[in-house]
């Protein structure tokens, strides 16, 4: 099929942290990439009620292609706004 990259949304929108008991323990989206021996790379594309969120590039193993993928895709997005403080 000749696939030369995976892209699919990083995570889901990043949460608020809990100072009193720390973060929730949720799956990440870079979990299937490293059972396999792919890279991964996560894009920021955008903010989402004031939280930022990302796009995964998975593979190719060549990092500089990975790396020029991965470009594209951020300077498609165009401009983002900086995530707000909440």
């Amino acid at each position: 099929n000749d696939v030369q990259a995976i892209v699919g949304p990083t995570n889901e929108p990043a949460w608020v942290i809990d100072y009193g008991r720390g973060d929730a323990g949720r799956l990440s989206s870079s979990t299937l990439p490293a059972l396999a021996g792919y890279p991964n790379v996560s894009v920021p594309v955008g903010v989402v009620g004031g939280l930022p969120v990302g796009m995964s590039v998975f593979g190719p193993k060549n990092l500089a292609k990975l790396l020029q993928l991965a470009m594209m895709i951020e300077r498609g997005c165009g401009p983002r706004p900086w995530p707000g403080l909440v």
